[in-house]
């Protein structure tokens, strides 16, 4: 560890301006000043997404807002390190995706590597439907309604996934808050006109498709510069004071799933433009 004396090379009128702009917030001065300086010392190093550790929980919130990642502090007791033997001529050939040590799944970066083309490519949108409605995939009236319930499902996915990006949640809030959320009411409409879709299977082609884009749609947004996060931001926040959508004023409910799913609807455009010339049929 040491003195992080990079900050210096802001122009101080800067770092007050940040000062004061998160004291407006409702940080103490303490936490309005660190916040400050934690951004410049990021400008100057061009790290897009700075994380803060901090154990002011009440805070956090606040600080999200302020163009930081601020995180919950909490101390892990560290393990030891063990030696696993490796077989089969003494080398280990690589994963070909890199792997989350805490659920063994593929990454959000690894998924996104290939980027939006690749991520919502022909062969991509394939694979998530189902097994058992792969048999009426090839039908005409199926493939239409396939078609039409995957686009649905990605548009409004990714721009839940961005909305989580630019409000700097952590992929534990996005996991725990913006899945899972397909209803019956959302499918009305969906299916073929021939009823070889049911309903049962639909749920399961839209629930994984939706998933699978908010992932995307987060990755995405985590390439984006801070400057873009928080313009697209202010844009949804001004459409949705515009039309008279109020969140209270506890800033925790900025965390919860029915802020981040009317963000979404408000940046809609903006992400559809994004995403709607990557997704590819065969």
């Amino acid at each position: 560890m040491e003195v992080d004396t990079l900050t210096a090379k802001v122009p101080l009128a800067q770092v007050r301006a940040w000062t004061d702009q998160a004291a407006a917030a409702g940080l103490g001065p303490g936490d309005a000043k660190m916040v400050a300086h934690v951004r410049a010392s990021a400008q100057v190093r061009n790290i897009r997404n700075p994380v803060l550790l901090s154990q002011n929980t009440r805070d956090i919130a606040r600080m999200r807002l302020q163009g930081v990642n601020a995180m919950r502090f909490e101390p892990v007791a560290l393990k030891p390190r063990m030696h696993v033997a490796v077989h089969g001529g003494g080398k280990a050939t690589k994963p070909k995706v890199s792997i989350s040590p805490a659920t063994g799944a593929p990454t959000r970066g690894a998924m996104f590597k290939a980027g939006l083309k690749g991520a919502f490519s022909a062969a991509s949108i394939a694979s998530m439907i189902p097994d058992v409605i792969l048999k009426f995939a090839d039908r005409a009236a199926a493939k239409a309604a396939l078609q039409n319930i995957q686009v649905k499902f990605i548009k409004e996915g990714f721009a839940r996934g961005v909305a989580a990006g630019v409000m700097r949640w952590t992929e534990a809030e996005l996991d725990a808050n913006s899945k899972n959320r397909v209803s019956s009411f959302r499918l009305q409409g969906m299916g073929d006109a021939a009823g070889m879709l049911k309903l049962g299977d639909i749920f399961k082609l839209a629930e994984a498709t939706e998933n699978y884009a908010v992932d995307i749609g987060y990755a995405y947004a985590g390439t984006q510069k801070p400057s873009w996060k928080d313009q697209l931001r202010d844009k949804g926040f001004a459409f949705l004071r515009n039309t008279r959508y109020h969140f209270g004023e506890d800033p925790e409910a900025l965390f919860e799933f029915e802020f981040i799913d009317k963000l979404a609807w408000a940046i809609h455009s903006s992400t559809d433009a994004i995403i709607g010339p990557a997704i590819k049929f065969d």
